[in-house]
C-alpha cells in the first residue's frame, strides 16, 4: 500500500510537473486559445492540459503494481485521441476526421481489449438485457458519445476535470461495493483522478487565479 500511495503521489506531481512545462512552451508554439467576442478570458491561454494529463496518464499506470487488462491497448486508445486533439488545436480539422479517428481508437479498445458492453443488466426491472450483436454498436456509440460530450463541456472554468472527477468517484464507488471488486480497475481510477487533480490546480478558480492558466484542449 505504500508503494501504491508513493506512485499516486508520483503521478500528482508529474501531471502537474508536465503542465507547468506545457505552458511555458505553449506560447511559442502557438498552442493556445486566443480571446474573442465569445470567450471570457482576455489574453492568450494554453491548450496543453490534455496533451500533458495524457503523458502523465501514461507514464504512470504501467508502473501501478496491479494493471487492468488490456491496458497497454488502453493507453494506445489514448494516445491517438490525445494526438488527433492535439492536431485539431493547432491546425484544425474536420469533424467527420476527428468523429473516424475516435471511431478506430474505440474499436482498437473494443477488439483487441475485449472491452465491450454486452448486457445492460436489468435496467429496465424485466430481467437483464443481453446486446448481443448490438453489443459492438452499442458501446462505440457510447464511448464517442462521452468523449465528445466532454469536449462541449469544457467550457468553463474547471467544468470538464469537476465533472471527471465526479464520474470516478462513482465509478469507485460501483467498483468496490460489487459482489467481486476489479482492483487493477480502481488502481487505473486512482491514476486517472490524481491526473485530473494535477490539471486543476491550474485549471481552478480561486482568490489567488481570476481565471484558469491552461485549459485541457480537444486532446483533453
Amino acid at each position: 500500500e505504500v508503494m501504491e500511495y508513493g506512485l499516486l503521489l508520483y503521478t500528482l506531481l508529474l501531471s502537474i510537473g508536465f503542465i507547468a512545462l506545457s505552458i511555458r512552451w505553449a506560447g511559442r508554439l502557438g498552442w493556445v486559445d486566443r480571446p474573442d467576442d465569445r470567450k471570457q478570458h482576455r489574453h492568450p491561454v494554453p491548450l496543453t492540459g490534455g496533451i500533458a494529463m495524457c503523458a502523465a496518464f501514461c507514464l504512470s499506470l504501467p508502473l501501478m503494481p496491479d494493471k487492468p487488462d488490456a491496458y497497454l491497448v488502453l493507453l494506445a486508445s489514448l494516445v491517438v485521441l490525445a494526438l488527433v486533439g492535439a492536431y485539431d488545436d493547432l491546425r484544425s480539422i474536420r469533424p467527420a476526421t476527428r468523429f473516424l479517428f475516435q471511431t478506430v481508437a474505440v474499436l482498437l479498445m473494443t477488439l483487441n481489449g475485449q472491452v465491450l458492453l454486452s448486457n445492460l443488466g436489468n435496467l429496465l426491472g424485466w430481467g437483464s438485457i443481453v446486446l448481443g450483436d448490438l453489443a459492438i454498436p452499442f458501446t462505440l456509440f457510447g464511448i464517442v458519445g462521452v468523449i465528445n460530450a466532454f469536449n462541449m463541456i469544457d467550457g468553463l472554468d474547471g467544468l470538464a476535470g469537476g465533472v471527471a472527477l465526479i464520474a470516478i468517484g462513482c465509478l469507485l464507488a460501483l467498483n468496490l461495493t460489487a459482489p467481486a471488486p476489479d482492483h487493477h480497475a480502481s488502481n487505473a481510477l486512482l491514476v486517472l483522478a490524481m491526473v485530473i487533480v494535477g490539471f486543476l490546480c491550474f485549471n481552478l478558480r480561486h482568490p489567488w487565479r481570476v481565471q484558469a492558466s491552461v485549459f485541457m484542449g480537444d486532446a483533453g
